[in-house]
């Protein structure tokens, strides 16, 4: 796997000053999602869930390589992107993490999901994008999207859940990177398969399953 860049933009000075997160910390998260999914690329589908899934050769090609690897028994209902595959492609890739507020992430969750509401995250993948395959096959250096936090919605929540705001945060950074990578959770089994995945990934980072009764 080539450079997996993150370009982060504090937009609120309170994740910082209150909340204690740094790009120290961003990145270990982020080696986390990584080493956990690397050696499962070929297990791992993808649904697109801002827009419809695009058909296209390179869509195919990946999901044709997938099932063959799974020696045929992939289910590959509804599934037509089977795009981590690219992770393993001689590319450089950039996320964004934007740092934000209610008021941000309010509008942004109007804009793109109709939700006139904030929420706590909102990650908008690039692999969704009808010329995504095409970004794909000739560009290095790939944007796979932005993932964007809102501070008082985490904060409300982790005060909640009686638990630390970085511990939080780094359980949404999670999530987030997954629905990047094409993770969702709108069916049951996707849900599940999500969670155990950021189970899997927090255990590393020494925190404890949030799913947890």
């Amino acid at each position: 796997m080539n450079k997996f860049e993150i370009l982060t933009c504090f937009e609120d000075e309170r994740w910082q000053s209150l909340a204690g997160i740094d790009e120290t910390l961003i990145l270990k998260v982020r080696d986390a999602v990584l080493s956990t999914i690397k050696n499962e690329v070929d297990n791992i589908k993808c649904f697109g869930h801002w827009r419809q899934p695009v058909e296209s050769e390179l869509t195919a090609d990946f999901q044709s390589d997938w099932q063959a690897q799974l020696g045929g028994n992939g289910d590959t209902s509804g599934v037509s992107r089977m795009v981590l595959h690219f992770l393993n492609l001689d590319k450089n890739f950039v996320l964004n993490l934007v740092l934000s507020d209610d008021q941000t992430v309010h509008h942004l969750n109007k804009q793109f999901r109709n939700i006139d509401r904030p929420t706590n995250v909102l990650s908008i993948a690039n692999i969704d994008d009808p010329f995504f395959d095409e970004i794909l096959k000739s560009a290095e250096d790939i944007e796979l999207g932005d993932v964007i936090m809102a501070f008082e919605t985490l904060s409300k929540e982790a005060d909640e859940l009686e638990i630390s705001l970085k511990d939080h945060f780094c359980h949404l950074w999670v999530h987030g990177m997954l629905h990047i990578l094409g993770y969702d959770h709108i069916k049951d089994n996707e849900r599940l398969e999500m969670e155990a995945r950021e189970v899997e990934i927090l255990k590393k980072l020494g925190i404890e399953n949030p799913y947890q009764e």
